[in-house]
Order: structure tokens, then sequence, then C-alpha cells
């Protein structure tokens, strides 16, 4: 359920992420490993504020592509792997588009979430240029450390979103560097 370019965990192409760009299927997923998931459309809408509608056609989607099955009646959805990681290389409409609706997630949590819920902070800093691949590297590291050390305890009960963006404020013109 990461967005991490590792091949350690199942892969999903940039075609069927396309089906599943939007926030809330990926919300889903980790929803459903929480320890107080019901497995259902109508307990993921309540736990994150969507209509059944929305939890229902996600649950479709994610079943369609096999990333969560069905189980019993009344029916139970559960995810079918625990990672799940988006491979290409090239930055995409459905990757573009579901950052951006990460990205206002986060800002509406700036309005509404109190600072015990969430963790906000901006570090601007100035680099060397041959030094920016080692930072981003740095940030995947990061990011799996934390999948690796919280991803699979037992007793979860919240969803969160962890959203990292290292971008050039600079706008230098004809400095060989641009690509």
């Amino acid at each position: 359920k990461s967005l991490l370019n590792e091949s350690s965990a199942p892969s999903l192409s940039i075609d069927a992420f396309q089906a599943v760009s939007d926030w809330l299927p990926w919300a889903i997923l980790e929803w459903l490993e929480t320890k107080l998931s019901t497995g259902t459309a109508e307990g993921a809408a309540k736990a994150l504020a969507v209509s059944i509608a929305a939890a229902r056609n996600a649950l479709e989607r994610l079943t369609r592509l096999e990333m969560v099955e069905q189980k019993g009646r009344p029916v139970r959805y559960r995810a079918t792997e625990n990672s799940t990681l988006v491979h290409g290389g090239m930055p995409s409409e459905a990757v573009r588009s579901f950052h951006q609706q990460i990205l206002d997630k986060a800002g509406a949590a700036l309005e509404t979430q109190g600072i015990d819920r969430r963790e906000s902070g901006t570090l601007v800093l100035a680099v060397r240029a041959e030094d920016q691949a080692v930072v981003r590297e740095r940030i995947r590291e990061f990011r799996k450390s934390l999948m690796k050390e919280f991803g699979d305890q037992s007793g979860r009960s919240r969803v969160y979103a962890l959203s990292t963006h290292w971008f050039e404020l600079t706008q230098i013109e004809n400095d060989g560097e641009r690509s």
C-alpha cells in the first residue's frame, strides 16, 4: 500500500494504478488491516468519512485488481497483500493526481485535526546539485523503515498518510542541470 519503488514486494503496473489512482482505495487497503475494520463498504465509509457508494466503488475496483477478496455472508473484504508498490519510473497523470489528492487531504488536516493527531513540518535546505540524489535515497530509506517498523504490527487502529516531497525551489535557466 506504499508507493515506494522497491522490488521486494508485489508490484502494480501504472495501468493498474490508474484504476485506483484515487486516495480512497489505498486508505481502504490500510483500514482493512486495522483492528477496527468491519470489512464492509459501510464500515470503510464511516471510518474514512466518505459515502457508502464511494467506498463500495473503491472496493469493487480493488476486487477486480485482486488486491482484496470477498469472504463469507454477509460479504466481508480483506486485503490480499501486505504491500503493493507502484513501479514505472516515469511520472504519470494518475500518480500526479494521487499525490495532489494526498496534498489536499494534508491541507484539510491542517485546518481540522489537532496537533496531537498530525505532524507538519517543512525543511527548506540548500544542497549541492550532486547531493540531491542522495537526499532522495535517504527519504526512500526513511519511508521503508517506517513501513518495516509499523506496517505489520498487530492492533493497528488508525490510518495515516505520510507524504514527502523533495523538489527544487530555485529556478536556474541554462545551468546544464535541468532535465
